[in-house]
């Protein structure tokens, strides 16, 4: 009677043993004791992420290995088929991960995952937004230009990198008296407020009347500035 009995406790221990360790195991359980912990994103750029998890500190000294699994589909980091990183940058119980060649504006989800004897342990899933592309410079198709009054004359600006996510620019002249900024045969446009409309890519450049003035395209994301200067001519 005293064997049987025994028996079952023993059975009872090994299945509340197993179960605690299937939880640790799926990640979803709760993260406070959890051996591993998510940690939070800092340094975020339009290309990469540095990610700082942490651990038990019972596990000091011990063979393991930290790193993160992340993706773009949730469900992938929840069912642990995204993409992993692992890393040695370990500094007390707290270690680092440093993200590159991602996607810009994307957001990214996440979580940190620990292996020791075999087992792996995972934190809680969450997510960052990568920025977006910044304009680093810009320049102008022209640097100096001559027109005749009454004429127009086609400048465009470039960006680098190439394909920003912000292309909104202002143009505008230094003395409208003498050259102006025209988007099409009709001289002006407006938006649907009725302010003249400074938008664009590229603008046309009409000569108004005889001297010289400069011709400036300010970016919305930096406000980075090139200028063309103009003279018109009879």
């Amino acid at each position: 009677m005293i064997m049987k009995q025994t028996i079952q406790i023993l059975s009872l221990v090994v299945a509340v043993l197993v179960s605690a360790m299937l939880t640790s195991c799926s990640g979803d359980g709760d993260d406070e004791v959890s051996l591993v912990k998510t940690g939070n994103v800092s340094d975020i750029t339009d290309e990469g992420a540095t990610i700082t998890c942490s651990f038990s500190s019972d596990l000091l000294g011990s063979s393991m290995t930290l790193g993160i699994i992340y993706h773009t589909d949730k469900d992938d980091v929840e069912t642990y088929d995204g993409w992993t990183k692992t890393t040695s940058d370990v500094s007390g119980s707290q270690y680092t991960i440093k993200l590159d060649e991602l996607d810009y504006d994307q957001t990214y989800y996440y979580r940190a995952f620990l292996k020791t004897g075999g087992i792996y342990y995972y934190g809680d899933v969450r997510s960052f937004t990568t920025d977006y592309y910044h304009i680093k410079s810009i320049s102008l198709s022209e640097q100096s230009i001559t027109i005749k009054k009454g004429y127009r004359e086609k400048i465009y600006v470039s960006f680098n990198p190439s394909f920003p996510t912000n292309t909104d620019v202002t143009w505008s002249s230094e003395d409208e008296s003498v050259a102006y900024i025209s988007y099409s045969d009709d001289g002006y446009t407006y938006d649907e407020d009725g302010n003249r409309n400074g938008y664009c890519e590229w603008c046309y450049v009409r000569g108004y009347a005889v001297g010289s003035t400069n011709i400036t395209v300010t970016t919305e994301d930096g406000g980075y500035t090139a200028t063309c200067h103009v003279t018109v001519v009879e």
